[in-house]
């Protein structure tokens, strides 16, 4: 693991090595590329850190803290006690290669009849026609808390990405600014800066992807005019002229104009 401390104050890893030591840690999800756990304080807090190969891409918690905070730093000093959190799995690699062909089928066909999520998974990897309505449902489940959008982002976006579903990914990440739209009317939104960075991301991401470059410029130019938030508009304004012709947003809506 990468040197952590550098993310955070003084003062906050001194609070956070108390909450690791008073045993406030609790974890309850982990693998390679990420570590979930609930920090015990006035009360429950849920944490969420990424990695890819043993280095922090990012981390979440709902507390209400404005910056890297006490909660993540615990969780920190517990992963670093306990490394095996990040191991990949070894031995699942090596049972699955020497299992036979039929002992592959049984295990699917008993397991997607009774897992929705590991039955669209597979469609994506057979590049077959997925529930849509199944990963709608998912990211409106999310709605319940901002931490529960990012943890959808890092997981139903990715795997949508990984399997190139660019479509699907950018039909929910509008019903995600609309959302956002409606909860700002109302006041502030938790966790608003990670989650449109997040989302800036993506498209940097998908940048030189021919396939996405139409869903990029769609997305963007339907997040930019419906939107009146300043940090929507800023960071994805700038998107957009990352990605090409910033025309687009003042033609009205020429579909043959490419951004």
């Amino acid at each position: 693991m990468d040197s952590w401390r550098k993310h955070f104050e003084a003062k906050i890893l001194d609070r956070g090595l108390d909450y690791y030591e008073s045993k406030a840690v609790s974890i309850y999800s982990s693998s390679h590329d990420h570590v979930e756990a609930q920090v015990a304080g006035s009360i429950i807090y849920d944490v969420r850190i990424n990695f890819d190969d043993g280095k922090i891409t990012s981390m979440y918690c709902d507390c209400p803290y404005y910056d890297n905070c006490k909660h993540m730093a615990a969780t920190l000093y517990h992963i670093e006690e306990h490394p095996e959190l990040l191991k990949k799995q070894e031995d699942v690699f090596d049972m699955v290669l020497a299992m036979t062909p039929d002992e592959l089928r049984a295990f699917l066909l008993e397991e997607t009849i009774h897992n929705p999520d590991l039955a669209n998974r597979l469609k994506l990897f057979k590049k077959m026609d997925v529930d849509e309505e199944y990963y709608i449902s998912r990211l409106n489940a999310s709605f319940s808390s901002s931490f529960e959008i990012l943890k959808f982002m890092d997981e139903g976006f990715e795997e949508l990405i990984r399997y190139g579903r660019y479509d699907l990914l950018f039909k929910l990440s509008k019903l995600l600014i609309d959302h956002i739209n409606e909860e700002l009317r109302y006041g502030e939104f938790s966790h608003l800066e990670d989650i449109v960075y997040r989302l800036d991301d993506i498209t940097t991401q998908l940048r030189d992807v021919d396939e996405a470059h139409e869903g990029i410029c769609d997305f963007l130019e339907y997040s930019i005019t419906s939107s009146d938030d300043y940090l929507i508009l800023d960071v994805l304004t700038d998107a957009m002229s990352r990605n090409g012709d910033m025309s687009r947003l003042f033609d009205g809506h020429d579909d043959e104009l490419s951004c």
